[in-house]
Formats: structure tokens, C-alpha cells, sequence
């Protein structure tokens, strides 16, 4: 039987590939190339806003430790993360549990995942008022082509 993590990962790389196919050569493949190897990725825009980019979520070990925290708080999986502004929004798959298997679990996964409108379910962790932090749907696209995604919304 797989466990609960290799369930949630498989997931996330569906959801990564869907991604990939609704933005067709605008995302960077390697997001889901180091994601199945183990290393969760972020995007970002740099050179005073005119460049995207990708790194590896331990380029920052604040981003690190806020990811570690609420996946293991809220029993996630996070699969990649968008840098704007002041915040970050954790792209997650909900890790199946007692609580949340079968049709409950398949139910939560399709509220997750990247609608028509390009929405998807994402905590978002806002750094200058810590407090308003939330889970809610953000829109996502691409910058430019430099294969990474931002948050529009």
C-alpha cells in the first residue's frame, strides 16, 4: 500500500503537470522535474521586476522554515511556492488522513486544484501582518517567458 506521502506527491505532480499544459511552454518543467526528485522550488521576480526566476525553497530559510511549519500544522503537502511582495502562497495538496480518504479526500483535492479561471486553493502567508495570513483562491500566471508563475490575485 503507498503511504499517505506518496499518494499526496503523486498528486502534486498531476497538478504541477496540468499547470505545465494550461500555461503550454510558459512554465519552467523544472519545477516538477526538482519537485519529483525531492526539492520543493519557488518562483520570483527580480531585477527590479523585470525578470522571473526559480529557486530552490532553501535559498531562503525563512520561506523553509514558514513551508515546514504548515505542513506539518495542517497536514499538507506543498508543492510550490510564489513569491509576491511581501507574502507567499504555498500551492498544497491535502495529505489523505482517517479524517479525509475516498470521495471526502477527492472532494478537497478538486476544491485544490487549478480551475478554468486559473484559481487554485493556497495559503498565503503575508510577512508584514503575520496575522493575516489565510487559505483562500488565488489566480496564478506566468511572467513573460521566463518559466516562472506569479500570483495575480
Amino acid at each position: 500500500m503507498k503511504s499517505n506521502i506518496t499518494i499526496a506527491k503523486q498528486e502534486a505532480l498531476n497538478r504541477l503537470q496540468q499547470i505545465e499544459e494550461r500555461f503550454p511552454g510558459r512554465v519552467n518543467p523544472n519545477i516538477r522535474k526538482y519537485f519529483n526528485e525531492g526539492k520543493l522550488y519557488y518562483s520570483y521576480i527580480t531585477g527590479g521586476g523585470f525578470i522571473g526566476s526559480i529557486d530552490t525553497i532553501s535559498y531562503d530559510p525563512n520561506y523553509e522554515k514558514i513551508v515546514k511549519e504548515f505542513e506539518e500544522k495542517r497536514n499538507k503537502l506543498v508543492y510550490h511556492v510564489i513569491e509576491t511582495g511581501s507574502s507567499i502562497a504555498l500551492l498544497y495538496v491535502s495529505l489523505p488522513s482517517s479524517d479525509l480518504i475516498g470521495e471526502e479526500l477527492e472532494w478537497e483535492w478538486k476544491e485544490e486544484r487549478l480551475a478554468e479561471d486559473n484559481s487554485l486553493l493556497a495559503f498565503v502567508h503575508n510577512f508584514v501582518e503575520p496575522n493575516f495570513s489565510e487559505t483562500g483562491y488565488v489566480t496564478i500566471d506566468t511572467f513573460a517567458d521566463s518559466g516562472a508563475l506569479i500570483r495575480i490575485f
